[in-house]
């Protein structure tokens, strides 16, 4: 049994998990994302109009 990896002690990297790759593009849709949020080329409508 490998102890490194079964260490309580021992700490996780999050490349254990993902593909850094994948961080990659996740990194990159999500400040796509805030770029698009904050864009006034689609005007976000709040506010319900009255009928």
């Amino acid at each position: 049994m490998n102890a490194e990896k079964h260490s309580p002690a021992s700490s996780v990297q999050i490349t254990d998990y993902i593909k850094p790759e994948l961080l990659a593009v996740a990194l990159v849709l999500y400040f796509v994302g805030i770029g698009l949020k904050h864009s006034q080329t689609i005007p976000c409508e709040k506010e319900e109009k009255e009928e």
